[in-house]
């Protein structure tokens, strides 16, 4: 089976531990406005047009195109290093590629998933034994979350799921200004965290770092305001979690 992966970035220091190379899958449950990545929406490759040039997102890769890619920067891993796959959301596809990621275990390489966890359990449940790390985006948990396609019970559901396998997590929690930031939403994630007790919660401001790529895709560009550095620390002081970080992503 193979996979559709819009970019392949190299070098990454914010995707797990060590030097990682992070792998972007097409295709989402999602539809976040925010979105830094919207080409990933569809699993399918986009052809546009950029200053009369044809431009693409978008390449197929066999498991083992993808695992020799991989493996180009398997010197940099050292210290906890390795790949990480996001995308879009890469747990709608990893359970087909159970094969690569054992290739990749066999080879000490170690393997993170970024995830808003709106999956079938039994994704989770078929990849979970080869993943070090899972980076999870609690994004909203009241009504608001029908108008991203987002699923509450199916989120806290995978959670414990998570937990009860002794799953490593990392919560992230991408701020929308008047969105996601009400008491109301911030009062269930802080029920979360404290139940589930991930090992760091990184909040932080969602940033229009995705507008050249609205604008070539013909979508209407996010109107993003950012929180002031006070309105990070209240929402910190709030959400009360020990190891919880304010991150400038």
């Amino acid at each position: 089976m193979n996979m559709l992966i819009s970019n392949i970035q190299r070098f990454c220091l914010r995707d797990g531990k060590g030097i990682r190379t992070t792998v972007f899958f097409m295709g989402c449950p999602l539809r976040c406005f925010w979105c830094s990545n919207p080409e990933n929406f569809k699993s399918e490759i986009i052809k546009y047009n950029k200053n009369g040039t044809e431009k693409t997102f978008g390449k197929i890769y066999t498991e083992d195109e993808l695992f020799c890619e991989i493996m180009k920067d398997k010197d940099f891993y050292e210290n906890g290093g390795g790949v990480t796959f996001s995308g879009g959301e890469c747990l709608l596809f990893l359970k087909g590629h159970t094969n690569l990621l054992e290739k990749l275990k066999q080879n000490g390489v170690s393997i993170c998933v970024e995830t808003c966890l709106n999956v079938p359990s039994e994704n989770i449940q078929k990849v979970k034994n080869y993943i070090d790390e899972f980076f999870i985006d609690l994004k909203v948990f009241t009504d608001k979350a029908k108008q991203i396609n987002c699923e509450p019970n199916k989120v806290i559901s995978n959670l414990k799921l998570l937990k009860d396998k002794n799953a490593i997590t990392t919560f992230r929690l991408p701020l929308v200004k008047g969105f996601n930031d009400d008491k109301d939403n911030l009062g269930i994630i802080k029920n979360i965290i404290h139940k589930f007790n991930p090992n760091c919660v990184e909040i932080f401001s969602v940033m229009n770092l995705g507008k050249e790529k609205y604008q070539s895709l013909g979508l209407k560009v996010p109107d993003l305001k950012k929180f002031s550095p006070s309105e990070m620390e209240n929402i910190k002081t709030f959400l009360d979690y020990e190891n919880l970080v304010i991150n400038k992503f």
